[in-house]
C-alpha cells in the first residue's frame, strides 16, 4: 500500500458507495453501469440498495489502506 500511496494521487476502486460522505482520493468508490443495461438495472445499480452487501469489504480495504498493522 505504501507504494500505491507514493506513486498515485487517486485510486478508483471497484467498490460501490458514496464519495461525498468521507472523501478519500486514494479510495474513490464507483458504480458499474453498462450502456446496454435496461433503465431498471441502471436505477438499481445507482441506488443504495446493494451497498450494504459491500460494507464489510469496503471497511476492510479502508483499514488495510489507511491503518496498516
Amino acid at each position: 500500500m505504501e507504494i500505491l500511496k507514493q506513486h498515485v494521487r487517486f485510486f478508483h476502486s471497484t467498490y460501490p458507495g458514496s464519495n461525498s460522505a468521507e472523501p478519500q482520493p486514494l479510495f474513490i468508490r464507483r458504480v458499474n453501469v453498462e450502456l446496454f443495461w435496461k433503465p431498471g438495472a441502471i436505477h438499481f445499480a445507482c441506488s443504495r440498495f446493494e451497498w450494504k452487501r459491500w460494507n464489510a469489504r469496503r471497511m476492510e480495504f479502508n483499514e488495510r489502506m489507511f491503518n496498516p498493522a
